[in-house]
């Protein structure tokens, strides 16, 4: 069985994808794209008219499966009453740690870049298509965890997403440092870890302690 050939779009986000983890914004060119597409820079900007265009594209595809599986997962896991802390932090991480989002570099390096950017395009990217998903589940991590005021919540937030960062299956950092204490955890030990470690953080901070 052949797998189908991706569509000159397809094939242009899977390209812009990796200059923009590659080079940054400002060092890509649409020229340097097109290249890598094997497609003419003209259907560049039939596609996305502006490089500014395709990169918010870029964010987009990925973005859209990723917080799609999540709001399923929450809404399945409201659907059975109050989540627990536990539970909305399987759901927030295991669509890019075992599920759909998992397996992409050039993606994860984009969103940390923009996730630290503090220049205008990243902000606005952020708020497009992160913190709407960010939202609902600091306000479901309220529900499960009554003591969290919105503040410490934000922040709890914020700090299971640099967790997370440094548990990513896609980096081997873990590896090299346990070189000589046999293999490192897998992708679902690895979730459970770190499901327990943010966990306990979250309910020492709703304690005050």
């Amino acid at each position: 069985m052949t797998t189908p050939r991706p569509t000159s779009e397809e094939a242009i986000l899977d390209a812009a994808e990796q200059v923009f983890a590659d080079s940054g914004y400002g060092g890509a060119s649409m020229r340097k794209i097109a290249q890598m597409a094997d497609v003419p820079q003209a259907l560049l900007h039939y596609h996305f008219h502006t490089k500014d265009g395709l990169y918010a594209a870029v964010f987009e595809r990925r973005s859209a499966v990723i917080n799609a599986e999540r709001r399923s997962r929450l809404k399945e896991l409201r659907a059975d009453g109050t989540p627990t802390v536990e539970s909305l932090l399987y759901c927030y991480y295991r669509p890019v740690m075992t599920g759909t989002g998992v397996g992409n570099l050039a993606f994860a390096q984009l969103v940390a870049s923009i996730a630290v950017g503090s220049d205008e395009r990243s902000r606005e990217l952020m708020m497009r298509f992160y913190d709407p998903i960010a939202r609902e589940f600091i306000e479901a991590m309220m529900e499960s965890e009554p003591r969290l005021g919105r503040g410490v919540a934000v922040r709890s937030y914020l700090f299971a997403l640099g967790a997370r960062a440094y548990a990513s299956p896609l980096s081997d950092r873990a590896s090299r440092l346990m070189s000589d204490d046999g293999d490192a955890p897998d992708a679902e030990q690895t979730l459970d870890l770190l499901v327990t470690f943010v966990a306990a953080g979250i309910r020492a901070l709703a304690a005050g302690r």
